[in-house]
C-alpha cells in the first residue's frame, strides 16, 4: 500500500503487488485475479475492491499491478464502520481454473489501520473590542477532526437587534481552513459602519453578533451544533 492522504472524508491510496506465473500461460491463457478488503473485525464480510485479468505473454511471467485510488472505493462503497484494522487480500487464479503443484501461494494479505474519518469545523472564543473609534467582532474558527478538505471554509456574521429581533448580515467570507487541527483568529470590524451599511436603526441599541462557520451545510459534520459562536455588544 501507498501511504495515504486523508482528503475529502476519504483515505486516499493505491494497492500495489507483484506476482509470479510459472508454466501455466500455454495451457491456460490470461489468469485472474482479485482484491478483496475486509474488517478483522468481521472476516466474513468482504468488499471487492478490483478484479482483473494477467494477460498472456510467455510461460514464465512476473508483473506488478497497480490499484488506484482504492481508498476512494472502499469509504465511499463498502458501507464499513472504519476506525478497525483491517486485511487486503490478493487472490491470483480466484476462481480456480488452473489445476497447480502448490495451490497454498495464490494469496497474501496485508494488514492496515483504516481510521473513522471525523470532519468538525467549530466556532470558539467570541470576543468584541469596543474602545473609541474600534468596535470590532472577533473569533476563532477551528476545523477539527481528521479530515482535510480541498476547498476551505466559508463563514457569515450577522446582527440581531435585542429590541425588534430584526436580523442583519454585516459580513461573510471564506476563512484559510482546509487541514484538520488549524484555527484561524478573524476579526469584523467597524461594526457600526456596517450596521448602517445593512439598514439598522442609527440609535443606540444591543446586538447579538453571531459568526457561523459552513452557513450552506456544504460539509458532513460529526456535530454540527458548534458551527456559531456569539457576542453581544451595545452600538
Amino acid at each position: 500500500m501507498v501511504e495515504g492522504e486523508i482528503l475529502d472524508g476519504t483515505m486516499n491510496f493505491d494497492l500495489e503487488f507483484d506476482y509470479a506465473l510459472n508454466g501455466v500461460f500455454e495451457r491456460h491463457g490470461d489468469i485472474g485475479y482479485k482484491v478483496v478488503v475486509y474488517s478483522t473485525s468481521t472476516p466474513g464480510v468482504e468488499f471487492i475492491i478490483s478484479e482483473g485479468q494477467i494477460p498472456y505473454t510467455q510461460s514464465v511471467a512476473t508483473g506488478h499491478i497497480v490499484i488506484e485510488d482504492a481508498g476512494q472505493s472502499i469509504y465511499t462503497g463498502s458501507g464499513f464502520d472504519f476506525g478497525d484494522n483491517f486485511e487486503f487480500r490478493v487472490e491470483i487464479d480466484h476462481d480456480q481454473l488452473v489445476s497447480e503443484t502448490n495451490e497454498n501461494n495464490n494469496t497474501d494479505t496485508l494488514g492496515e489501520f483504516l481510521p473513522n474519518i471525523v470532519t468538525d469545523a467549530f466556532v470558539t472564543g467570541t470576543s468584541i473590542s469596543d474602545l473609541p473609534d474600534e468596535d470590532s467582532f472577533i473569533f476563532t474558527a477551528t476545523l477539527g477532526g481528521n479530515n482535510n478538505l480541498s476547498a476551505t471554509i466559508d463563514y457569515n456574521v450577522v446582527a440581531v437587534d435585542q429590541t425588534t429581533g430584526d436580523i442583519y448580515s454585516i459580513a461573510s467570507g471564506t476563512s484559510g481552513l482546509d487541514m484538520a487541527g488549524e484555527s484561524e483568529i478573524i476579526e469584523i470590524q467597524n461594526l457600526r459602519a456596517l450596521l448602517d451599511d445593512a439598514g439598522a436603526a442609527s440609535d443606540l441599541r444591543n446586538y447579538v453578533i453571531t459568526a457561523a462557520l459552513d452557513p450552506e451545510n456544504l460539509l458532513v459534520e460529526s456535530f454540527e451544533f458548534n458551527n456559531s459562536g456569539s457576542a453581544l455588544i451595545e452600538l
